[in-house]
């Protein structure tokens, strides 16, 4: 093969390699954002029905498979108390309003469990494109944390969770691509942990201000 063949087979390789990384960037980030949607539909659920009176907050617990604890919490972040009234269930409360509020209640929480698994497999399936994408030495760890929105020293931590052996710098460097001195480890250290950080955290969690 001529040279020019070769690279403009190198380019052709490296174009569907950075396809595939965007395609996997806005899955994941449009599962993230369907995430946040579904936990935002559950605390609302939980706050609208906790003091409309025809539901107990042991009843709304069991509607979304948690515990009391996580219903309260929810309330005392979210919900609103009016001084001076109570927010527990009348017992004469109306049937189909009971019914309908455990429904509403099931529903919104199945639909925020569905959302969370999508995320994990999203970033499954980010994660196994960008470590085999290190691995075909089409791209190099910067061009694809540019391609996938995500921190170059997290793509060389992808690949070391992956097994994948280091591809190697230019001939007559004792460093490859997983071994920084110590100056680019010292810079890049908070910003490692910030993106290690966001990645292993729930994008769902309660604890999360912009979910």
């Amino acid at each position: 093969m001529d040279a020019p063949d070769i690279t403009e087979n190198l380019t052709r390789q490296s174009f569907a390699a950075i396809v595939s990384l965007n395609l996997v960037r806005d899955n994941l980030d449009e599962a993230i954002l369907t995430a946040r949607d579904a936990m935002r539909n559950l605390r609302e659920a939980i706050v609208t029905e906790r003091p409309s009176g025809v539901i107990t907050v042991n009843e709304i617990a069991a509607a979304i498979g948690r515990d009391r604890n996580y219903v309260d919490s929810v309330w005392s972040a979210h919900g609103t108390t009016v001084k001076g009234k109570q927010t527990r269930a009348v017992p004469d409360a109306v049937h189909d309003l009971h019914s309908t509020a455990v429904e509403r209640l099931t529903s919104v929480a199945d639909a925020q469990r569905v959302a969370v698994r999508n995320v994990k497999d999203e970033r499954a399936e980010r994660d196994r494109v960008v470590s085999l994408t290190y691995a075909s030495r089409v791209l190099g760890p910067s061009a694809i944390a540019d391609a996938v929105g995500i921190d170059r020293n997290h793509v060389l931590r992808l690949a070391r969770k992956a097994n994948i052996t280091p591809a190697w710098r230019l001939a007559g460097t004792a460093k490859n691509q997983h071994t920084v001195n110590s100056t680019e480890s010292t810079e890049s250290t908070e910003s490692t942990e910030s993106t290690e950080s966001t990645e292993s955290t729930d994008p769902c969690d309660d604890r999360e201000e912009g979910s």
